[in-house]
């Protein structure tokens, strides 16, 4: 029993007290003009959206800035795409006795090894590929020579990164 006297008496102070305080707040504010302010502030944001887009702009110098900015937007990518690495000439080389060729090619990853082709050694002709996951078999449309290799492409373009990475194609020249 005491202890809801006690509740109640805290709740009617509490109430009491939040009357005043309101109203002290209601005293202090009733003298600011609040809606005309934000009435203003409206106003003031309205006129300065209108005036903007309502501002003369002659289309001949609207069109002179776009294509200044596109023609730069090309310039940027035409002086990107001639930018090679130093090893992109390497496109050739012998790993274990087999001639191997590729392509690079950029894409968002950066420079990638592509169409990468074994060779014969004796005609440099591309050579024909049959075989298995594991290895592959390789014959000769040329000398018709018939091959066993087991380097997957993929430890080729290890191999060729390896060497890249090291500049070792450079010492090849």
């Amino acid at each position: 029993m005491k202890k809801k006297f006690k509740e109640m008496i805290l709740a009617m102070v509490s109430a009491i007290a939040l009357g005043v305080a309101g109203n002290f707040v209601y005293d202090y504010v009733k003298d600011i003009p609040v809606i005309g302010y934000l009435f203003y502030i409206l106003r003031w944001s309205y006129g300065l959206v209108t005036g903007t887009l309502n501002w003369a702009v002659k289309v001949w110098a609207v069109l002179l800035w776009g294509l200044t900015l596109y023609g730069c937007y090309f310039v940027v990518l035409f002086l990107r795409k001639r930018r090679k690495p130093p090893f992109y000439h390497y496109t050739e080389d012998t790993f274990r006795k087999w001639i191997w060729k590729w392509e690079w090619e950029h894409n968002k990853e950066g420079w990638q090894i592509a169409n990468l082709r074994p060779y014969c050694q004796v005609c440099d002709v591309e050579l024909v590929e049959t075989g298995s996951l594991d290895s592959l078999n390789s014959k000769c449309p040329s000398c018709l020579r018939y091959e066993h290799y087991q380097e997957l492409p993929e430890e080729i373009i290890r191999l060729i990164r390896a060497r890249t990475e090291k500049k070792e194609y450079l010492k090849k020249r």
